[in-house]
Parts: C-alpha cells; sequence; structure tokens
C-alpha cells in the first residue's frame, strides 16, 4: 500500500508520486505521514522534507508552508524549495538575511502602530 504524495511551490509541481512514507517539519514538531494516516492539517517551518518510494529516498529542503493529510493522500505546499544537494552555505546564509529583514520590518511596524 502507498501514499498518494504532492509537493508543490508556487512555481512548480515538484512531486507526484506514489510513497511508502513522507517525514515532514512541522510548525509544531515533526511529523511522519503514512498509508491510512489519519486526516491532519500544519503548517511546514523550514527544513528538510524527506520520502521513500519502493527503497529510493529523496529530501527537499522547505520553507514556511502548508501541509494537508486526506484519504486522497499528502499535499505539502511550500514556499520554497530545493533538492538538498542543492543547498549550500550560500542559500543558507540567504535565507537567514532574509528573514532578519523581515523580522525588522514587522518589528518596525509593531513599533510604529503603538499609541503615542
Amino acid at each position: 500500500m502507498s501514499l498518494p504524495f504532492e509537493l508543490l511551490a508556487p512555481e512548480a509541481q515538484l512531486v507526484q508520486a506514489a510513497v511508502d512514507s513522507v517525514s515532514v517539519p512541522g510548525q509544531e514538531g515533526d511529523f511522519v505521514a503514512l498509508p491510512r494516516h489519519a486526516d491532519f492539517m500544519g503548517l511546514v517551518r523550514p527544513g528538510v522534507l524527506a520520502y521513500e518510494a519502493e527503497g529510493e529516498k529523496m529530501a527537499y529542503f522547505v520553507t514556511s508552508g502548508f501541509a494537508e493529510i486526506t484519504p486522497d493522500g499528502l499535499v505539502v505546499l511550500a514556499e520554497r524549495v530545493w533538492p538538498l544537494e542543492e543547498i549550500t552555505g550560500a542559500v543558507l546564509e540567504g535565507l537567514r538575511e532574509e528573514a532578519q529583514a523581515e523580522e525588522a520590518v514587522a518589528l518596525r511596524e509593531a513599533l510604529d502602530a503603538l499609541p503615542d
């Protein structure tokens, strides 16, 4: 028995496969989706998403997103996705810098919204 799995990013469908299992970096904790998994919805945090199909393992680095398990399978919608072998220190440093810039903007907006 297998689990239908789709990994989607805004620009493309990256994976559509029948898999044995998928390990997802969840916002509330990592989880493993298996065939006949109970329905579930959750947020995805940055991390490694890995799946196994017919003894072959594949892994991707994903940023924030959303995961949903239904009787039809698992769908992960990720903001950005890279095959794990393409992740370098430079890519991670760029993501860190982007996150820091977004945090600075959010902090400035929060401070500006405070009453005088």
